[in-house]
Order: C-alpha cells, then structure tokens, then sequence
C-alpha cells in the first residue's frame, strides 16, 4: 500500500541527496516499528490488508 508521501518522494528522488533519501528510509523504517509495537500491544487481533487483500501484516493476537 503507498501512501501520498511515498508517491511525493519517488516523484523528488533525482533531487534528494543520497543522505536526505537514508534519513527519510530510516524515519519510515522507526515509524513501522513503533505502529508493530502499538498493534503488539493491543489485546484484540489485527490483520492489515493491502490494496489487492492480501495479508501483510497480523499480530500475535
């Protein structure tokens, strides 16, 4: 599933400098854990769908 943000950033990719483009990858990367650890936490199961209904991602629940 992309998002706006990523469509933006792959439209400016040949103006990014190459340590601007790891910044935001890793900001993104710290982002997708922190969302694990919260739906890891929940007590209820949470199965996220991508645009095509394939599974990616459930939690332990």
């Amino acid at each position: 599933m992309r998002s706006a943000f990523i469509d933006k950033l792959i439209k400016r990719m040949d103006r990014l400098e190459p340590g601007e483009v790891q910044g935001i990858v890793l900001e993104l990367l710290r982002e997708k854990k922190f969302q694990e650890k919260v739906f890891e936490a929940l007590q209820e199961g949470v199965i996220l769908l991508d645009t095509e209904g394939k599974v990616s991602y459930v939690n332990r629940v």
